[in-house]
């Protein structure tokens, strides 16, 4: 892979960004996406912080369809990790396509240019909120009835119990 180092460039002009192909995770990396401008909607699966020198990059993890997707944001951009797990985003960055020792593709990252590339499109739902009630809810009535019935069930054993000792005696 080419690097450069100590680049220089110009400004010639501002234009709009190119619009983002959207990238189906069904498809497989193609060699031709390599520094495109590409989305993609997924689930967030995890997330780290690793530094680096006086920066820290952060890392998401993406998946859709069995695949797992690694995304990097610019440095010391720490407001995405409040993003919860198992939500579903959407994603739009550069894609940087990952080829193994032949130089053949065998998976993609997607570099974020900025906390706007990121969106969350719906987070998970949670079990402690109010389908959880409503479980523990019916598992308590369900849990009184029962117990109830038990108590009912002894009190007609004693009293038939006592019954039968009357009429043997």
């Amino acid at each position: 892979v080419p690097v450069l180092h100590g680049g220089e460039y110009r400004v010639l002009r501002h234009t709009n960004p190119p619009p983002a192909r959207i990238v189906t995770t069904g498809e497989a990396p193609r060699p031709q996406d390599d520094g495109e401008l590409v989305r993609l909607r997924a689930r967030l699966v995890d997330r780290d912080l690793s530094p680096s020198g006086r920066n820290s990059t952060t890392r998401l993890w993406l998946e859709s369809d069995g695949r797992i997707f690694e995304i990097r944001m610019p440095p010391n951009r720490p407001a995405v990790l409040e993003i919860p797990a198992n939500s579903f985003v959407e994603v739009t960055g550069i894609c940087n396509i990952i080829v193994d020792e032949a130089r053949k593709p065998h998976g993609m990252r997607i570099l974020i240019r900025n906390e706007e590339d990121l969106r969350v499109l719906h987070e998970p739902e949670s079990w402690l909120g109010a389908k959880a009630a409503r479980v523990l809810l019916g598992v308590g009535a369900a849990l009184v009835i029962v117990l109830a019935w038990g108590v009912m069930l002894r009190r007609q054993v004693n009293e038939r119990t006592a019954e039968l000792s009357a009429t043997n005696r």
